[in-house]
């Protein structure tokens, strides 16, 4: 089975109960696969893989996950690593995973995702897509550590520093100036205010950013204006430093 760009799914006749989406980001691609609820699948650009995305930056067979009580992820000695919150996994031990989790397999970002029971795409807009077209809440945790949004389950961000810098600037600017936009120019010092690089690879880096905030649950919240970026001013917006 693999990336193409659509949802692939698998029925099950057992009880309902949520299932959990592995979500895939590379380039302005994504993709998302349903694990299995028990057994084991292998994710890499080999044509043997349950979980295929084809990238040069992929191994063959890079990662499996393993499905049951407790999910876990294994690196198979793939050439460019596999990352929990960005720190990398020594191949062949099994690490747990859940909901939220931000992965990366290469250049490839991984988001696990648990779509309730009861929610279906098919008929309609999904649970965080109604709650944020009718105005829910999105809370953010110190530092951009993480986010919540609407009754979606929470993205831990983790070490992916530039995501949370440029999300609390979002933050920061919707609370104190709700409806205006940080341009691109912002997007950028924020993300990396140490470092210095030509512009256009500052704008390269401020537009995948943007594109992977959405991607990973902030799509109907996260606006584009003239003059830049914004949080939509209609979504109440608060940190939780608990």
């Amino acid at each position: 089975m693999s990336f193409e760009g659509e949802t692939q799914s698998r029925s099950d006749t057992g009880p309902a109960r949520g299932r959990v989406v592995l979500a895939a980001f590379w380039g302005e691609r994504s993709a998302s696969f349903e694990l299995p609820r028990d057994g084991s699948v292998t994710l890499g650009r080999g044509e043997a893989c349950e979980l295929r995305v084809d990238h040069p930056s992929m191994s063959r067979a890079h990662a499996r996950f393993h499905s049951g009580d407790l999910a876990q992820v294994e690196d198979l000695g793939s050439r460019n690593g596999t990352r929990i919150h960005g720190v990398p996994l020594a191949p062949g031990y099994r690490i747990p995973v859940s909901p939220g989790d931000i992965l990366e397999c290469g250049d490839v970002m991984l988001l696990l995702r648990e779509v309730r029971a009861g929610s279906s795409r098919s008929g309609g807009e999904d649970a965080d897509v109604r709650a944020s077209r009718l105005g829910a809440e999105l809370v953010l945790g110190t530092d951009g550590l993480w986010f919540e949004l609407g009754t979606a389950g929470r993205v831990r961000l983790g070490r992916h520093g530039a995501l949370r810098r440029v999300l609390v600037r979002l933050a920061e600017e919707r609370l104190s100036r709700p409806g205006v936009g940080v341009n691109v120019d912002d997007v950028i010092r924020a993300g990396w205010p140490e470092e210095v690089m030509l512009y256009e690879a500052g704008l390269q880096r401020a537009y995948t950013t943007i594109r992977r905030l959405r991607a990973l649950g902030l799509e109907r919240a996260l606006l584009t204006r003239d003059e830049g970026y914004l949080l939509d001013p209609c979504l109440s917006l608060r940190f939780d430093a608990s």
